[in-house]
C-alpha cells in the first residue's frame, strides 16, 4: 500500500474516532445529574389533645407562631378545621406559640387584644347588652359570660439542621412534581389544651324561702378575661349578673324545712384577678354578692355580701403559688351562717300573678331542684 492510501486511512480512522467521542459526549448531555432540593422551611405536625383537660373537640382552631427574631410578635398565623393534627412550614428560628379552640371572631362573649404580641395578647368580656337593670343594679354595666375558651403554649425551635433532613433528591424530569411527603422527615409536636374559663358556684341559704316567688343577683371583683400566654386572669375586674338560679337538690344543713332552703346558681367565669388567687389576698369587700329577691306579694327585698373571704376553690383548697394552671379550679362561695347572716324572708300573703313556692316545699325536702323564674 502505497504511502498516499496510509496517510487517507489512518485520517479515516481519526474521523471516526473523533465522530464516536462527540457521540458519546452528546449521549452523555442526555443523562441530567440528580437535583437537589432545600427547602427554605422545616415541615412540622402539630397533635391536639383536647380530651384529657379541655373535654370538647371544637369545629376550629388558630396557631400563632411569634418568632424570636422578631421579638415574639408579627405571628405567623394558622386558622384551620383539622383540629386533631395540621402541617406547618418554619423557617429556622425560634417559636412561642399560641393554639386555642375557634378563631377569634367565632366568639360572640369575648374579645381579642393585642394579639400580634405575644406577651400583651388577651381575651376581655365583652360587655352585656341584653340587659335592661332594674332600680336595684341600675348603675352597674356587667360583662357578658364566657363561652369555654381552651390554649395550648410551646417553644418551638427549628434549626438549619431540621431543614437538611428534609433535603429531597430527584431527578431533572421530577422537580416540578416535588412535594415533601414522607411522615420520617416531619418533626412532631404534642401539645395539649387546657380552659382558660372556669365556672362559678355560688350557694346561698335563705330563711323564709316559701316567702319567694324569684331572685336573681350579681358578684364584683371577678376578672375580666386572661392574658393568654401568661395564663393568669386579668387584674381588672368586671360584675358578673348571676341569672342561672335553681332552688333545692341539696341538704346542707339538719335545719334545712319548709321555712328555709338553698339557692344554688352556677355561672361561666374567668375566676378572680390576678393578684387575689389567694386567700391572703383578699378582703371581704373585694367581692361583693347582691341578691334580689321578688316576694309572692311582688315586693322585692335586697341583701347584700361581702364574699371575699368566702371565696375558694372547689375541693381543691388553696391554689399554689407560681403555678397559674392551679387558678383554673372551679370556684365556690357558700352564704350560711356564721360565716354570713342568711337572707331573712318577711312572711308575705301570695296575691297571685306569679310562681309561688308553696306548693313545692315538700318536693325540696326529697331533694328535688327547680329553677327560679326571672
Amino acid at each position: 500500500m502505497s504511502a498516499w492510501h496510509r496517510r487517507k486511512g489512518l485520517q479515516g480512522g481519526l474521523m471516526a474516532f473523533g465522530c464516536a467521542l462527540w457521540a458519546m459526549l452528546f449521549a452523555s448531555c442526555d443523562r441530567r445529574p440528580l437535583e437537589v432540593y432545600w427547602p427554605d422551611a422545616a415541615r412540622i405536625r402539630i397533635d391536639v389533645d383536647w380530651q384529657r383537660y379541655f373535654s370538647q373537640k371544637p369545629t376550629g382552631m388558630t396557631l400563632l407562631f411569634y418568632p424570636e427574631s422578631k421579638n415574639w410578635e408579627q405571628p405567623q398565623s394558622i386558622v384551620t378545621n383539622s383540629v386533631d393534627q395540621v402541617f406547618v412550614d418554619l423557617k429556622p428560628d425560634v417559636y412561642r406559640v399560641i393554639l386555642f379552640n375557634q378563631s377569634v371572631d367565632e366568639f360572640g362573649s369575648m374579645r381579642f387584644e393585642d394579639m400580634q404580641s405575644y406577651d400583651k395578647a388577651v381575651a376581655r368580656a365583652r360587655n352585656m347588652v341584653t340587659r335592661v337593670n332594674e332600680a336595684w343594679d341600675d348603675s352597674l354595666t356587667y360583662m357578658t359570660d364566657p363561652e369555654l375558651l381552651g390554649v395550648a403554649l410551646d417553644t418551638i425551635v427549628i434549626t438549619e439542621d431540621m431543614l437538611e433532613q428534609q433535603v429531597h433528591f430527584a431527578s431533572y424530569h421530577d422537580r416540578h412534581r416535588y412535594t415533601l411527603t414522607t411522615d420520617t422527615a416531619v418533626h412532631v409536636f404534642q401539645e395539649t389544651v387546657r380552659p382558660l374559663t372556669t365556672q362559678i358556684y355560688v350557694l346561698v341559704h335563705v330563711n323564709g324561702i316559701h316567702n319567694m316567688r324569684s331572685m336573681e343577683g350579681n358578684i364584683t371583683g371577678l376578672a375580666d378575661g386572661c392574658a393568654l400566654s401568661q395564663i393568669w386572669r386579668t387584674e381588672e375586674s368586671r360584675p358578673l349578673l348571676l341569672d342561672a338560679w335553681s332552688v333545692g337538690g341539696i341538704t346542707r344543713s339538719v335545719a334545712d324545712s319548709i321555712s328555709d332552703g338553698w339557692c344554688t346558681c352556677v355561672m361561666p367565669t374567668w375566676g378572680l384577678p390576678h393578684g387575689k388567687e389567694l386567700l391572703s389576698q383578699r378582703e371581704r369587700e373585694d367581692n361583693l354578692l347582691t341578691l334580689c329577691f321578688t316576694l309572692r306579694d311582688n315586693t322585692t327585698r335586697v341583701y347584700q355580701f361581702p364574699v371575699g373571704q368566702l371565696i375558694h376553690y372547689k375541693d381543691a383548697g388553696e391554689p399554689l403559688s407560681g403555678q397559674p394552671w392551679s387558678t383554673l379550679r372551679e370556684l365556690e362561695v357558700v352564704v350560711d351562717a356564721p360565716a354570713a347572716d342568711v337572707p331573712q324572708l318577711p312572711e308575705v300573703i301570695d296575691v297571685g300573678g306569679g310562681s309561688g313556692f308553696d306548693a313545692r316545699v315538700a318536693d325540696w325536702e326529697d331533694g328535688g331542684t327547680f329553677n327560679v323564674g326571672m
